[in-house]
């Protein structure tokens, strides 16, 4: 039972009365600095990365339509550029930032941070992230209206078709659109308008010398013509004009690396790869996941070193292969099946890297 003696001594540790024992020293063990330190670094860093990502985008979804001039700016900060479209509208166009996916590009750190050995590698994974983030912008073009409205934006980058879809998604169609076809006294003449308008946006892409676009078009004047005549109900006009639209273009909106970025990617992690492997088959790595977690900083260093922005399919296959090293540590599959499957995630890896250089 502590007396008031022992009491006053403790309180006397505190007050610096007292110097500190050798059994207190040793309660700072190298394990408890670890933990310590892994908590106010992801602390720290969680941080800052809410403020690298909580201004960018991750999808043009996020971006709303109709926005005031002034609320676009508030958003994207100042425009790179101004201009004028071939239609004679107000065109600005923006440096985005892509929103960074920390939680799930950096989960292959928090078990290295577990370990203790990674604090020399997370300043070069966050400062390259960081970089990427502010050197990869995407630049956003938003068309404005006379009273200073957006009426529409899309990514400079992208496919022609890409563009164009983007253009006329938010166009109000006069026939599947029920409350637009409600209110068009002559359906052929809301048509006809909606035809136009959509050739002006074409033209504002650089997309107007599109035959299908174009043969798309003009079936859907001949179906408006169709229900003017009594020959078609709207119903069956819907399910031509889903059928005829098909789906939309595949396009990569975020991608923001160029295909030269992705070759030089491509041509790097290849020797990368092989000497992860090359480990794993000499089983020179005692613990998989430091191996692989160590493979993963060598990927962001050279994407960082070339400029290239690691995308969330690149997230997703390194997320792929810590998950398959974390199985090994476990336990639950074999050195020879940890080989064969991170030979199989860092082969699609690379195949992916290939087409994206095409």
């Amino acid at each position: 039972m502590r007396t008031a003696a022992d009491n006053k001594a403790g309180w006397g540790l505190f007050r610096g009365r007292r110097p500190i024992s050798g059994a207190v020293l040793q309660l700072w063990t190298i394990k408890s600095l670890r933990v310590l330190m892994t908590m106010a670094l992801l602390t720290a860093t969680s941080g800052c990365g809410t403020m690298v990502a909580s201004s960018g985008i991750r999808s043009f979804d996020e971006i709303p339509v109709g926005l005031r001039r002034a609320e676009v700016h508030a958003r994207f900060g100042a425009p790179v550029s101004a201009s004028t479209s071939a239609v004679g509208r107000a065109v600005e166009v923006f440096h985005v930032r892509h929103q960074l996916n920390w939680h799930k590009v950096l989960a292959g750190e928090l078990e290295c941070w577990a370990r203790g050995w990674c604090f020399v590698l997370w300043p070069i994974v966050l400062g390259a992230a960081v970089y990427q983030s502010e050197s990869n912008r995407l630049p956003v073009a938003f068309i404005y209206v006379s009273e200073g409205r957006s009426l529409y934006h899309y990514p400079v980058k992208a496919e022609s078709s890409f563009r164009y879809y983007q253009a006329i998604r938010n166009l109000a169609h006069p026939i599947l659109d029920a409350d637009e076809f409600s209110k068009c006294a002559s359906i052929t003449e809301c048509m006809k308008a909606y035809v136009e308008e959509a050739h002006r946006r074409a033209k504002e892409t650089g997309h107007d010398s599109d035959a299908d676009m174009e043969n798309t078009l003009r079936a859907q004047l001949e179906i408006a013509a169709r229900i003017a005549q009594d020959q078609l109900s709207r119903d069956d006009a819907v399910k031509e004009i889903t059928k005829l639209s098909g789906d939309p273009p595949a396009a990569e909106p975020l991608n923001f690396n160029s295909a030269e970025r992705a070759r030089r990617l491509y041509e790097l992690l290849h020797p990368l790869t092989e000497e992860l492997l090359k480990k794993l088959n000499q089983d020179e790595c005692e613990d998989a996941v430091r191996c692989v977690t160590q493979y993963h900083a060598e990927v962001r260093a050279s994407a960082s070193a070339i400029g290239y922005l690691l995308t969330p399919l690149d997230g997703d296959f390194l997320a792929e292969e810590l998950a398959v090293a974390e199985g090994r540590e476990s336990g639950s599959i074999s050195r020879e099946e940890l080989i064969g499957d991170l030979q199989g995630i860092t082969t699609r890896h690379l195949i992916r890297l290939y087409q994206a250089s095409l």
